[in-house]
């Protein structure tokens, strides 16, 4: 998460205000849910040290504080979870069937 902070995050945050013309002080605002790994100390305390203000969202109002857990993320997310499953299962298919050399190319395998 740290990585996550610094290489995406921040960066972000930066271009984000010299784009909008934010006076120095001017603090970027994060929304996070309750999931346990955006609360930790370390991540919360890496947050501050980075001057971005955190917010948490209490359990069961996401879908009222965060308009796009249910507009776009919600739809994405199922969406991708089918595409995975979907992979996950060609997979299984061609390992077990012992036909790993013809299904190459539709499960990307690796070679060897």
């Amino acid at each position: 998460m740290k990585r996550f902070i610094d290489t995406i995050l921040v960066p972000y945050f930066r271009k984000q205000k010299d784009l909008l013309t934010l006076p120095p002080p001017q603090k970027p605002v994060l929304v996070f849910d309750v999931f346990r790994s955006h609360r930790t100390a370390q991540v919360l305390h890496h947050l501050a040290a980075n001057n971005i203000k955190v917010i948490i969202v209490p359990a069961n109002c996401t879908s009222e504080l965060q308009a796009l857990g249910l507009s776009v993320n919600g739809p994405l997310k199922r969406r991708n979870e089918g595409e995975i499953h979907s992979v996950v299962r060609r997979q299984s298919v061609c390992r077990d069937e012992g036909v790993q050399e013809q299904c190459r190319s539709c499960c990307r395998l690796a070679a060897g």
